[in-house]
């Protein structure tokens, strides 16, 4: 997706005029991202680590694997109010939160309500098994975009509540192509597909496995020449 069509759709939810400066500061990165940072614009987005914690263990991934996503560190809403009283932050037009899985964090919805009555705007990627309990909340706290991320290990329960999710709030989805899935099980790739679009997702990507981790599974990596991937993409 392009980048400026991305941001669009995101802007075209903003609802407080706090939004001017940080589109000003955006234009600015447009036109001077070759230059310092700070001397003529400051930072665009702001990456947030919500949880460490994570409720799938998905074959491929490197931190399942590691014990990584055990950890027990967590942001507050105490401590984002902490990091975004710092001025560097303070025209960023983005904050992206992320895991682990973004919604065990406890304070995720008084995070969403924070950042959206500063102005920034809102995105989360999650697996979707507790988006149906939370996005009525989430949209309420003023959420921008939500991406659902489709798993061999989700996509049953996904089936069963992605409608009435997009009935609330309009999310996108993802699936991430490993050489197994393309080599192998070509069938649930369309379901997915097929999936969110009957759900009335608002788009479908698909990302490249990417090796994660000590020890990083290689095998699992897509190339352009894999018979299977360019008969996908036919």
């Amino acid at each position: 997706m392009n980048k400026l069509i991305y941001y669009w759709e995101l802007a075209r939810k903003a609802t407080s005029l706090k939004i001017v400066p940080k589109s000003l500061n955006y234009l600015k990165y447009r036109l001077y991202k070759q230059k310092p940072v700070a001397k003529h614009y400051t930072p665009q987005i702001v990456g947030l680590m919500t949880t460490q914690k994570c409720n799938l263990r998905c074959g491929y991934c490197g931190f399942a694997r590691e014990g990584i996503l055990e950890g027990k560190n967590e942001m507050t809403i105490d401590f984002i109010k902490s990091v975004f009283s710092h001025p560097l932050l303070k025209n960023a037009i983005l904050v992206d939160l992320l895991g682990g899985e973004p919604l065990l964090c406890n304070d995720i919805i008084e995070i969403v309500a924070f950042l959206s009555s500063r102005g920034y705007l809102i995105n989360t990627s999650t697996n979707g098994l507790l988006l149906a309990d939370k996005v009525a909340r989430l949209k309420e706290a003023g959420i921008t975009r939500i991406n659902v991320s489709i798993y061999p290990e989700n996509i049953n329960i996904l089936k069963n509540t992605l409608k009435s999710i997009n009935d609330v709030f309009q999310v996108h989805t993802s699936y991430v192509l490993t050489r197994t899935q393309l080599e192998k099980n070509i069938p649930e790739i369309l379901e997915v597909i097929e999936m969110s679009r009957s759900s009335g997702c608002k788009s479908h990507r698909f990302w490249m496995f990417r090796p994660q981790g000590k020890k990083p599974n290689f095998n699992e990596l897509v190339t352009e020449d894999l018979p299977a991937y360019r008969s996908l993409k036919l």
